[in-house]
Formats: C-alpha cells, structure tokens, sequence
C-alpha cells in the first residue's frame, strides 16, 4: 500500500447516524451508499479483498433497502450503519498496522523487546545496553520537564525559520 489520502471519513459515518436519528432515511441512505463507495476503494488501495467483499454485500443490501416506506427502511439502515462503522473500525485498524509494519523497517531504536532479549540471554554486552537505556530514559525525562509552551516555542521557531526569505 502507497501513502495515499483515504477517501472514508468518520464524519460521513456521523453525518449518517444524525440522520437516521432523525428520520431522515433517504439521505441516511445516500449518505451510506457515499461512503460504501469510498470504503470499497479505500480497502482496494490496502488490498482487503475480504472487506472489499463485505462492503459490496453491504452495498446490495443498501439498494434492496425501501425508498418510500421510512418504517420499513429505518431499522435496516440502522443495522447497515451498524456493520459499515465496524468495517471502518476494521479499515483503520490495518492502515495504523500497516503504518507500524513500515516503521518496523527504518530500524529505529524503539521499544525494548529486542534490548530485553539480548539483556536477558547474555548476547552482547549489558551494562553498555542498559546504560544506554537509562541514559536514553534521563534525556527523555529531562527534555518532557521543559513542558508544553517551551516546545510550542521551539516549533513555531522552527516553523518560523522556513518563511525566511519569502517575499511577501
């Protein structure tokens, strides 16, 4: 999967459910079905064959729904709105694993389970692995007591620095 800007949006899936509780189905319903379409392509984009299946049975069923009849319509949009919220609940959770997947690869010196393991069997020489830690544990503490205005600060500098030389 390539970084791309998704098209689903959980405030198509909010803007659905306010309608619904509101009676509005013929717009709940346009409403799904917009976002049926966007999740369909997000999951081609994550190569989710299976969710894609799941989003197209969701989009039949969504076309047999009763355009006229609200009492009939209501509960089964409701139910519909239900199981499109957990495929987008499924949807995010593989793009955080795939983001964490492409983390994995930079070889980034996060985490312990790696530096537990090699502390634990003796491979390598421990003391130089936990004073390094504790000392990676001292900065981190050291650089978090400087607080949140003091980081803000420094940001907007940084920030600052690239509209160096921009002609207004």
């Amino acid at each position: 999967m390539k970084d791309a800007k998704y098209l689903t949006d959980a405030a198509d899936l909010n803007s659905a459910e306010t309608q619904l509780r509101e009676g509005k189905t013929a717009e709940a319903k346009a409403s799904l079905v917009h976002t049926t379409k966007n999740l369909k392509k997000d999951f081609a984009m994550l190569d989710g064959k299976q969710r894609i299946a799941a989003v197209t049975l969701l989009e039949k069923r969504l076309q047999e729904v009763p355009q006229k009849d609200n009492d009939a319509s209501l509960p089964q949009l409701k139910e519909i709105s239900g199981e499109l919220s957990l495929l987008y609940l499924s949807f995010q959770k593989a793009v955080v694993d795939h983001h964490i997947e492409r983390l994995t690869y930079l070889d980034l010196p996060l985490g312990w389970a790696d530096d537990y393991h090699t502390f634990t069997t003796g491979a390598g020489n421990r003391w130089r692995l936990l004073f390094r830690k504790l000392g990676g544990l001292l900065l981190t503490s050291f650089l978090i007591t400087f607080g949140a205005p003091f980081w803000n600060d420094v940001l907007n500098a940084v920030v600052g620095l690239k509209n160096i030389g921009v002609k207004k």
